[in-house]
């Protein structure tokens, strides 16, 4: 069973030091230590576990003139501690000479001696940890030391921030190495070591110095920003880097001299002060599948004869200086690879309609060849060539496929590494707390580096109408990014031409980072055709004649309605889905030996008939449910006055009734949507609800629910949410009654309100789901006048109106009553007179605001609460009396002082 043994300098513990607890451990047990300051050393001699249990900067363990933790077992676990060596000296804050210490979640310091120091047969694991400001190194790994330190951020240190000597081979798994006074990793007499997916950076000597037979392994890194050289090889060293990006450094990116060796291996080597690669001195270095562009001085040189420079099928912008008897095989090198290049721009040709895009694909990558060519006579000419882009389009126009050719375009050119696409969309990049959208963009960010970010629908990251909305800080990341890491990758943003337009003209640091516009028009039904048959002819099938033509006239029609909502190829995709649905099941019932290969991939008229919208689909007659009818309509009539309305619905059903009895197509001949004009309270979502139900029993509808819904939940927060929420409200209400209450606050108040597009939305789906669904839009009389009048398609689909008039006081005064006996009370008869009284004086002075049964109900309801409160004063038999449950002037607020 594992002890746990508790450690505190301030409250009642077991111990008060943690040595003391380590001591009276036994092996396996679990030290807790609460915050404090611990000046002591720890010597870990068994297998324990020391656990902070607090914030890493209240569990301080500090001390001087000595190591803070001494391992000297095989296993142990530290985790969550700031540990300090303060001075004298030259001893490590950890030392680990042997064994596997866990060192999790540490802040580690020494003033005096190295961070942490691994050596002899230790191999410990040191997992996000802090390394930093220390006189000597921060990772100190000599004599055959190992071990693994991941996510560690080490910095400010005088001497190199890693040491690695004496055959020590640590590995270095996603660490930040950064501004120190010094080189970042200083590896020499034999040290190794692996650096993988590592920053290194901010350094005042060399990123990396490889020196005195040191072999280290450097793969997927980013080494930038120094003061001196990127990668340092000399004194008979070697190196290996793989898949780094080696960038923006005063001096050189690479020097290689003195019988130093260095293999680079699809790396970038760029945007350098100086020089992009230095050989001297008997160096030798090998360049394979590299990128080396973008220095103010030469790519590369090399300075004397008896050094070497072999390079693969590298791509090579700027200018060489080779001093040397056997030049470096650079014919492959120097350009492009015009035939895979050659290739892509094929495809691009191949691709059906598109003529616009391919036209800007062209001039493009012509102006890019132009802007090297100047570059290669040493013609002063501006670095920066933005290849960021927009693509306006609707869907289904191919902007997703031309995103990944154009990523496969500028790698076979040399602009991007890898040339792959990653494609994002709003959920991917937003987050619902604050500061977290940032944390994922920089993720999908990292994941797009040396290819393309591709993000559908960006406009809907614009930040409009609502304050906690993150879309606004995704864009500020993606645009500091598109300037911090120029030329590292490419940013397409795709959508609707309209909202990308809006969206680019919202922010003026949009406008200064996309240079390149790509429009993406619809497909015209001869090309909608094309894409058909090519669909069709990847399975085999082929159209004839007559089912060709019909589904051109198909397509024809399609296109005339067309509206931002068009699916393009997708569409053409559905329809040869369908077309195939319907080939199969006409296939299916031929006899086997009339199945032949031509009857099993020719496509006829009949199946494409069966799929043309132009087809009258199947209407099924529902008969009237006369009981349910009844009592709907019995529920109505019982209703406190309301006149007005009952016999408009009444005639609404004798209607609907005729038209059943005729046999005639209810939806065809009668619009059902409905304007109920009231005030507050006089029973318009009553009145609703009962009327959806009516619709079903007379077999209008199939469902007969009702959705009651309102301006925030139809309006959404940016450009594309409201189309999201529209389409899952009246998706929601479809076969019964969508009830917009308020239904005016829909139009438009200021510049980017989507209300328009509410109304929009609305009006193309009540006909499109003619039968199917029914509206009420409901609200003052007045404003909703002005509503219908602001739109003629408003008023064409609105046709009828039901007049909701206030309820007069005697009619109140009957809501009341029958409110009260709902819950067992009754009026004194003193209260009658007086609270008709008060009715009468509030009709009479009524305004658009009079409350209506909303006014009845907020009397009522203190009144019931007053009485209750009175009733419970009195002893229980007091309460059985018959006049316990009668509401008196005291009970009814603004009678009580009459």
């Amino acid at each position: 069973m594992n002890d746990i043994i508790t450690v505190s300098k301030h409250i009642n513990a077991q111990c008060h030091s943690i040595q003391e607890a380590v001591q009276r451990a036994a092996p396996g047990s679990t030290i807790i230590v609460y915050p404090g300051v611990y000046h002591e050393m720890i010597r870990i001699d068994k297998h324990v576990e020391i656990i902070g249990d607090g914030p890493v900067d209240e569990i301080i363990l500090a001390i001087s003139d000595s190591n803070c933790i001494m391992m000297q077992t095989d296993y142990a676990v530290i985790r969550g501690f700031t540990i300090r060596q303060e001075s004298g000296g030259d001893k490590a804050a950890v030392a680990i000479p042997c064994g596997q210490l866990v060192l999790e979640n540490c802040d580690i310091s020494a003033k005096a001696g190295a961070g942490i120091s691994i050596s002899g047969n230790a191999n410990p694991l040191i997992h996000r940890c802090r390394i930093h400001e220390g006189q000597e190194a921060g990772i100190y790994v000599y004599d055959n030391g190992r071990g693994i330190l991941e996510e560690c951020q080490i910095f400010g240190h005088e001497h190199p921030n890693v040491e690695i000597a004496g055959g020590g081979n640590p590995i270095f798994r996603r660490c930040r190495i950064f501004h120190g006074k010094n080189a970042g990793i200083y590896a020499y007499e034999d040290g190794l070591g692996t650096f993988q997916e590592c920053e290194i950076f901010g350094h005042v000597l060399a990123e990396a110095a490889i020196s005195r037979g040191a072999n280290p392994v450097f793969k997927n890194c980013r080494i930038h920003s120094g003061n001196d050289a990127g990668v340092f090889v000399v004194d008979n060293a070697q190196g290996t880097l793989e898949d780094c990006d080696i960038f923006g450094h005063r001096v050189c990116g690479v020097v290689i001299k003195q019988n130093g060796r260095a293999l680079f291996r699809r790396c970038r080597i760029r945007d350098g002060e100086g020089i992009g690669v230095w050989v001297s001195e008997n160096g030798f270095g090998t360049l394979e599948d590299c990128d080396i562009s973008g220095h103010r001085g030469l790519g590369i040189t090399v300075r004397d004869k008896e050094s070497r420079l072999t390079i693969h099928r590298c791509r090579i912008e700027d200018k060489v200086d080779i001093v040397s008897s056997d030049s470096p095989q650079t014919e492959s090198a120097l350009t492009q690879n015009k035939d895979e290049l050659e290739t892509l721009l094929n495809e691009l040709e191949h691709y059906i309609g598109l003529e616009n895009v391919k036209q800007s694909i062209h001039d493009l990558i012509d102006y890019l060849q132009y802007v090297r060519d100047r570059k290669r006579l040493g013609v002063k000419t501006s670095d920066t060539i933005s290849l960021h882009s927009i693509f306006l389009g609707n869907p289904g126009t191919g902007k997703t496929t031309i995103a990944r050719l154009l990523g496969r375009i500028f790698k076979a050119m040399g602009l991007l590494e890898m040339g792959h696409v990653v494609e994002v969309d709003r959920p991917a990049l937003i987050a619902e707390y604050v500061g977290q959208t940032a944390i994922k963009t920089e993720k999908i960010i990292h994941e797009a580096m040396g290819g393309v970010l591709f993000i559908d629908e960006a406009y809907t990251l614009a930040k409009h109408l609502t304050s906690n909305d993150y879309g606004q800080e995704a864009i500020d990341v993606i645009l500091k990014r598109m300037e911090d890491s120029g030329g590292q990758f490419v940013v397409i943003a795709a959508g609707y031409p309209e909202e990308m337009q809006a969206f680019i003209e919202s922010n003026p640091g949009l406008k200064d980072r996309f240079k390149n516009y790509f429009c993406f028009q619809d497909y015209t039904p001869d090309e909608m055709i094309r894409i058909a048959q090519m669909m069709a002819q990847k399975e085999e099938y082929t159209f004839s004649p007559q089912a060709e033509e019909l589904l051109r006239e198909e397509f024809i029609c399609l296109y005339r309605k067309r509206d931002k909502f068009f699916g393009n190829a997708r569409l053409v995709r559905k329809y040869i889905e369908n077309i195939k649905i319907h080939h199969a099941k006409r296939c299916s019932k031929l006899l086997k030996e009339q199945r032949t290969r031509e009857v099993m991939t020719t496509i006829l008229a009949e199946d494409v008939e069966g799929i043309l919208t132009s087809v009258p689909s199947k209407t099924v007659s529902i008969p009237i449910n006369e009981k349910r009818l009844s009592e709907l309509l019995e529920q109505l009539n019982r209703m406190i006055g309301l006149e007005s309305v009952k016999k408009s619905v009444s005639e609404l059903v004798k209607l609907v009734r005729y038209y059943k009895e005729e046999e005639r197509d209810v939806t065809g001949k009668f619009s059902p949507h409905l304007l109920f004009l009231g005030n507050p309270g006089t029973g318009k979502t009553t009145v609703a609800r009962l009327l959806s139900e009516i619709y079903a029993a007379l077999g209008v509808l199939p469902k007969g629910h009702l959705v009651e819904t309102s301006r925030e939940e139809l309006i959404g927060a940016w450009m594309g949410h409201t189309e999201e929420k529209m389409k899952k409200v009246i998706d929601e209400a479809i076969g019964g009654v969508l009830f917009i209450d308020e239904a005016y606050t829909l139009k438009p108040a200021f510049n980017h309100d989507y209300g328009q597009l509410a109304i929009d939305i609305l009006l193309k789906r009540m006909e499109d789901e003619r039968g199917k669904l029914v509206v009420i839009a409901a609200g003052y009389p007045e404003k909703m006048e002005q509503f219908i009048e602001s739109n003629p398609g408003l008023r064409s689909r609105f046709s009828r109106e039901i007049i909701f008039e206030d309820y007069d006081p005697d009619e109140l005064m009957s809501i009341t009553e029958l409110m009260l006996i709902e819950q067992g009370y009754r009026l004194a008869e003193d209260v009658l007179e007086q609270l008709l009284k008060y009715y009468q004086d509030a009709y009479q002075n009524r305004g658009s605001n009079f409350g209506n049964g909303r006014l009845v109900r907020n009397i009522v309801e203190e009144a019931v609460k007053n009485a209750t409160l009175r009733l419970a004063e009195l002893p229980p038999g007091g309460r059985r009396h018959e006049n316990a449950y009668v509401i008196h002037r005291s009970d009814i607020g603004f009678l009580k002082n009459d």
